[in-house]
Order: structure tokens, then C-alpha cells, then sequence
């Protein structure tokens, strides 16, 4: 059996940039919620570089060219004509509210939004990486086709065979992808069990269930923007009002993207331990769509 490399490493590649994703917004809402926390991280900067420069690159350096400049800026300001008219304040405001946009656009980040921003990554990740390795796997290994030939029967139309470029392999293989969607954990089972005998290849019901809960949020993400409804609640047993905002956490999130990574890497090595011969290292072509 052949199968190839570049599937996972994308994978790899999208977690970090999700995990990633789930630790700056704990590092947002600490600079939003406390300013003092900016202050700290630049005194023990400032520490460090003093006792590699010999002197207090604050004291020494930062306050006074503060000071030389708020004297200046004061200064200054004091004689001024202050006069603004209608028209001044209206060529103003536009531009008042460019400079607001970084303020703004920072704040609206306050709470969730990348963590909701890494379960998406992570899920549509996940997903990524089944469907190109299953793809793989029919393309470079011929025999494996014949596992699905009642699906295909009834399935493979001219139609679809014309659709693909009167290719009927890459057919075959939509066809199949199709009825074995990777977010449903089940038909994942069942695919995989048929590709390569393996009866459970998440390896544990926890495992399991702890992935197709995480693929819950996504859904309920990206569906209903994150409110509560009655299919989440039924799937993941949460207690969390109908239309309340599901709640996230860096925990639960760095967690769902460990079990993903977990789950790909396992099944990576096992793919590739009964490889017969060389893996495909690059996918061929153009990237898959």
C-alpha cells in the first residue's frame, strides 16, 4: 500500500497556526482587561536590558525624552489658536475614526473570538487531512476501489465521470469521499475499517467522543454563531441555555486541538508503517481543492 506525507504535514502546519490562535486570545483579554499588564511585561524587559547595559534604560532613557516631549507638546499647545470650525471638524472626523479602527478592531477581540477562530481552523484541519489521505489512498492504491463497488454502482454517473474531466478515478473517489464525510466520526469508522481493517481508528470511545464534541462546536460556530441550540445540546450533553453564547476556553480548546493532533498522528503512523513503498511527498499537480 502507497500512501503520502503532505496530507498530514499540512495538517501539522494549520494545528500550530489554531493553537496559536487559542493563546493569543488569552494574552489579548489580559492586555484588554488589565492595561497594567503591558506595564509589567515592559519592566521585566526593562530589567533584563539593564542588567545586560549597566544602567536604568527606563529611568535613564524612556522618562526623561517622555517628559521632553510632553514639556514640548504643552508648550506648544498652549499657544495655539483653538478655533475649530464646522468644516475642520468635518474633515477630522473621518480621519479620527481611521486611527480609532486598530483600537477598535483589537477590542472587538475581547472573549472568545479567536478561540472560536481556532476550533474552525482546527476542525476544517482535521477534515482536510481525512478526505486528502482517504484520496490518496483510492488514488495510488488501485485495489482499494473494489471495497466500494456496490456504492459506486449505484453512484457513478456519467454525469459526475464528465464533471471530474471524464477522469473516472478521481469520479470514484468524489463518490466515495461523499458518503464517507470526515466530520461524522462514525462514517470515519466505518471508512477506514474497509480501507485498511481497521475496526475503531480513533482507538478508544473517549477519544471518539471527545473529537466529535469538539466537531459540534465548529458546527455551532459556524451555523448558529456560537448559540446555543437544541441539536448541540443533545450531542454534547452541554446545559448551557437554548440561545445563550457557547463558552469557550483556552483549556478546552488547546485540549480538542491536542486530541485532533493525537488522532492524525496515529493514524499517519500506522498508514505509513504498512506502506509498501516510498510516500508521496508532494501532492501532484496543483493543490487538491
Amino acid at each position: 500500500m502507497r500512501v503520502a506525507k503532505w496530507p498530514h504535514e499540512a495538517f501539522i502546519a494549520n494545528i500550530e497556526k489554531a493553537k496559536a490562535l487559542a493563546r493569543t486570545q488569552q494574552y489579548v483579554n489580559e492586555f484588554l482587561d488589565d492595561p497594567q499588564v503591558l506595564e509589567r511585561h515592559m519592566a521585566k524587559l526593562a530589567s533584563l536590558v539593564s542588567d545586560v547595559l549597566g544602567f536604568d534604560f527606563i529611568k535613564d532613557i524612556i522618562e526623561p525624552a517622555q517628559s521632553q516631549a510632553v514639556a514640548a507638546a504643552s508648550e506648544r499647545f498652549a499657544n495655539a489658536p483653538i478655533a475649530v470650525s464646522d468644516e475642520k471638524a468635518a474633515r477630522l472626523l473621518p480621519i479620527a475614526m481611521k486611527l480609532m479602527e486598530p483600537v477598535s478592531a483589537v477590542a472587538t477581540l475581547r472573549g472568545q473570538t479567536l478561540l472560536e477562530q481556532a476550533v474552525v481552523l482546527g476542525v476544517t484541519a482535521y477534515e482536510t487531512y481525512v478526505t486528502d489521505t482517504v484520496g490518496v489512498l483510492l488514488r495510488l492504491n488501485a485495489t482499494l476501489m473494489d471495497r466500494f463497488t456496490d456504492e459506486l454502482d449505484g453512484s457513478l454517473t456519467y454525469s459526475k465521470i464528465r464533471r471530474h474531466g471524464r477522469d473516472s478515478k478521481e469520479a470514484a473517489t468524489r463518490v466515495i469521499v461523499d458518503k464517507y464525510p470526515a466530520l461524522d466520526s462514525g462514517k470515519v469508522k466505518g471508512l477506514f475499517d474497509r480501507l485498511v481493517k481497521n475496526k475503531n481508528v480513533f482507538g478508544t470511545e473517549a477519544r471518539e467522543t471527545s473529537i466529535r464534541k469538539f466537531i459540534e462546536h465548529r458546527h455551532l460556530i459556524v451555523h448558529r454563531a456560537g448559540k446555543i441550540d437544541r441539536k448541540f445540546r443533545e450531542k454534547t450533553g452541554s446545559k448551557l441555555g437554548l440561545g445563550t453564547t457557547v463558552e469557550l476556553t483556552t483549556t478546552f480548546v488547546m485540549g480538542g486541538l491536542s486530541e485532533l493532533s493525537s488522532f492524525a498522528g496515529e493514524l499517519q503512523r500506522m498508514l505509513e508503517a504498512e506502506a509498501q513503498e516510498g510516500l508521496e511527498a508532494e501532492p501532484p499537480g496543483d493543490s487538491p481543492e
